[in-house]
């Protein structure tokens, strides 16, 4: 990647290091609600990300 396109990434990647841009996240569903998650997905007026967690 070279030009503009990678100082976009690299400008992203400093404002996240410096808290200047944080991702949104939605929602935090544990792996055994995978259903519920992607009913949550789908549903109309979701904001953010969501997040599935696994356990070890």
């Amino acid at each position: 990647m070279t030009g503009p396109r990678r100082a976009g990434h690299r400008d992203r990647a400093r404002r996240l290091r410096t808290g200047a841009l944080a991702p949104v996240i939605g929602r935090t569903f544990d792996l055994s609600d995978i259903a519920e998650a992607h009913r949550y997905l789908e549903a109309n007026g979701r904001t953010g990300k969501i997040i599935v967690t696994v356990q070890r």
